[in-house]
């Protein structure tokens, strides 16, 4: 073998070992809870690269139900939180997943100058009996990141020292531009380690890890296509 071809085998090897690790992980993971099933790469066993909880009560992360999955993300539930403490929030930052900009949390008992947030307690209120953790909409703090910010910075919500999570709204626009607000709700967004690794007709975005700083990236199918978006997963269809 020629100098140039193994440097070429080389380089095919470099580049088709991450393929060829997640293709094998995804083999191995459970993707079903129930009746309902998750994409690549969600799954609620050892084998699966972003791992949920699944009960008999249905899927979970941590101690907050999950509403929905879709190809960008996970909602979940806050309404049925029986805990006060802010850690609590923080179990929904992990190695592949963290909580989006698109959230406003509502915390109490904050020893750091925060946002005052009347009217969103007040929102809260209005959807709800009450804001519960001995909270009132004159002690409610907010924290909220830039638009340019991708998820929350879980280093600076810390740095509130907040004792108390009591809530949070989540805002997404449509396609008309018009904004919509769900109360109790977090939008959560996740990613797979490593270099890009997304299928045809899917966007690949490169990011460093939140939790980690290591390279990351999110596979998002194009318009008019449906999927997961990954090589190792079910790529994009029409």
């Amino acid at each position: 073998m020629t100098t140039e071809s193994a440097g070429l085998v080389l380089h095919l090897a470099i580049f088709l070992l991450p393929l060829l690790i997640a293709q094998a992980s995804a083999l191995n993971c459970n993707r079903s809870c129930g009746i309902k099933t998750v994409p690549y790469p969600l799954g609620f066993s050892a084998g699966c690269d972003v791992r949920l909880d699944c009960t008999d009560s249905g899927m979970f992360i941590g101690e907050f139900p999950v509403q929905s999955v879709n190809s960008d993300g996970i909602t979940v539930s806050t309404a049925a939180s029986s805990s006060c403490s802010v850690e609590t929030f923080f179990r929904l930052f992990s190695r592949h997943f963290a909580p989006t900009s698109q959230n406003s949390i509502l915390l109490g008992k904050c020893t750091a100058p925060a946002l005052l947030c009347t009217i969103l307690a007040t929102l809260i209120q209005t959807h709800s009996e009450s804001l519960g953790c001995d909270a009132n909409n004159n002690t409610i703090s907010c924290y909220m990141e830039s638009s340019s910010s991708r998820f929350i910075d879980q280093a600076n919500l810390k740095a509130k020292i907040c004792q108390n999570f009591v809530s949070s709204i989540s805002a997404e626009n449509d396609s008309r531009l018009a904004v919509s607000l769900e109360v109790q709700v977090v939008k959560l967004g996740w990613w797979l380690e490593g270099a890009c690794q997304c299928s045809i007709n899917a966007n690949c975005t490169p990011l460093l890890a939140l939790t980690t700083g290591r390279q990351s990236f999110q596979c998002l199918c194009n318009e008019r296509y449906e999927g997961d978006g990954f090589l190792a997963g079910e790529g994009c269809r029409k």
